[in-house]
């Protein structure tokens, strides 16, 4: 099983990315799309399936989730929300988790509280060794959301928990401000788009 964003020009350009039993991870700059790309997967996954969504960021909106689906009320049955205020709660809530049956994971972002609150590695690590375990055992596809930042040297950006993040993720999507769009970048190919009131939209 894949979930799509229903966004034919990105589901396209992404057909690899969100795939049973792998972890996808999308990555930059805030007011880069990241929410709302976990929220159109948890849009598709919602119609399958239960979701299991981690609100790290508290940005979910049921207001932004009515704005992109007309079936947000019945939809909206099917996703599990969870709100956790530190690193220590969103590891308790990933560890628990029971997803049998479930269409998708969601955690947006798996970076928020451990950047915040100076964690070691290791910690980060040991919710990416469960939340792995969770996708290959259960076949489902895991979407996690992560901070970046800046290295004002090379002018580049990175992941918090970058090392570990990539050993653990099939996939990684990179986005990043442009002009007057964003640009999704997979493995060394770029796509532009739009945010806007409906959702992604084309440049």
């Amino acid at each position: 099983m894949r979930l799509l964003l229903g966004v034919p020009f990105l589901d396209e350009f992404l057909s690899e990315c969100f795939g049973s039993g792998s972890i996808t991870t999308v990555y930059g700059p805030a007011a880069t799309g990241k929410t709302l790309f976990c929220l159109l997967i948890a849009k598709s996954a919602s119609k399958i399936g239960k979701v299991f969504y981690i609100d790290s960021e508290h940005d979910f909106s049921i207001e932004r989730f009515k704005q992109i689906n007309k079936t947000w009320q019945e939809d909206l049955k099917n996703i599990i929300i969870s709100k956790p205020k530190s690193f220590t709660e969103q590891k308790k809530i990933i560890f628990s988790l029971t997803p049998k049956g479930a269409s998708a994971i969601i955690v947006d972002s798996i970076t928020r509280h451990y950047q915040t609150a100076g964690y070691p590695i290791k910690d980060l690590e040991r919710q990416l060794i469960i939340i792995r375990k969770l996708a290959k055992e259960n076949n489902i596809p895991i979407i996690l959301t992560s901070r970046v930042f800046t290295d004002p040297e090379k002018k580049t950006y990175h992941l918090y928990g970058e090392q570990v993040i990539k050993t653990y993720s099939k996939y990684l999507l990179k986005l990043e401000k442009a002009k007057k769009s964003i640009i999704a970048e997979y493995k060394n190919k770029k796509k532009f788009f739009r945010i806007g009131t409906e959702g992604i939209i084309p440049p």
